[in-house]
């Protein structure tokens, strides 16, 4: 038990300063923009509700950090160096298992949004052609 909280704290030790995740962040922020409109375009009825939305966020959030991720692994991957080896198959695996959540999240936003766009007609609201801001 000891051993893996050691390898969970060494895995989660790559944080660098904020700068470095801002291109991540703001490529994720895009991401999430183009899809709350192609929800509300698609499924939505011309709405992106705050249910899909929100889910939305979390994703966009969790693919800026695979891409990070990833991006790390490849930066430090040395087959000639075993410990850089081991940290970048660590981050890599960490990598796929965000990647995992974020397809996970992004298909419970299409999914959110036919629900309430299904719940928005039987109660007959009026539907605009406009995604929900936080």
């Amino acid at each position: 038990m000891k051993r893996k909280a050691i390898k969970r704290h060494d895995a989660s030790s790559l944080s660098l300063p904020a700068g470095h995740m801002r291109p991540y962040l703001a490529a994720a922020e895009k991401w999430r923009q183009a899809q709350a409109a192609n929800i509300a375009h698609l499924v939505g009825n011309g709405v992106c509700g705050a249910g899909p939305l929100a889910l939305l966020v979390t994703a966009a959030q969790v693919m800026a950090h695979m891409q990070f991720l990833w991006d790390r692994a490849v930066e430090c991957s040395d087959m000639d160096d075993p410990v850089k080896m081991r940290q970048s198959m660590e981050m890599t695996g960490e990598a796929l298992k965000l990647s995992r959540e974020f397809r996970a999240l992004q298909e419970r936003a299409y999914e959110q949004a036919r629900i309430e766009a299904k719940d928005r007609k039987a109660v007959g609201e009026p539907v605009e052609l406009t995604f929900d801001e936080e």
